[in-house]
């Protein structure tokens, strides 16, 4: 009978009379796998990759108090949504209002990113917070 530390003992009794090692080692890796996943905001930027086909047209507006990426400019959809740039992956620094884009996104849930960002009392537009994947200046047919 091996000797085991008294610390570990109910561990050991549980893995001894339930699981077999085999079945331990492989609940280990399964719960491995799981725990590295790119969900939360500092992963983000290490787990996605930027795309190189930007489809979605959009326009860049400033937003009065708005907040993110590009500080308070957003993109605005065709159809009068309003893209929030949560996260930058692409090597664009700045957005100019009035200028259209062509932009790949994913959408992702506001963390505390911002939290330490200055609010005003403006009441900002409904939004959707988005990781900005790709983005190039749409060209115009004019």
């Amino acid at each position: 009978m091996k000797i085991i530390p008294s610390k570990y003992a109910p561990l050991w009794a549980v893995a001894k009379s339930n699981l077999s090692g085999w079945y331990v080692l492989l609940a280990l890796l399964f719960l491995s796998l799981f725990m590295s996943g790119c969900e939360k905001g500092e992963e983000i930027t290490e787990c996605w990759e930027p795309q190189v086909n930007c489809s979605v047209e959009v326009s860049a507006e400033r937003i009065m108090c708005g907040y993110g990426a590009f500080n308070n400019v957003w993109l605005k959809t065709a159809d009068g949504a309003y893209l929030q740039p949560w996260y930058n992956l692409t090597e664009q620094k700045e957005l100019v209002p009035g200028q259209k884009y062509k932009i790949a996104f994913k959408t992702v849930e506001r963390d505390d990113k911002y939290k330490d960002v200055f609010y005003c009392l403006a009441a900002v537009p409904v939004s959707e917070a988005i990781v900005l994947t790709c983005i190039s200046p749409a060209i115009s047919n004019n």
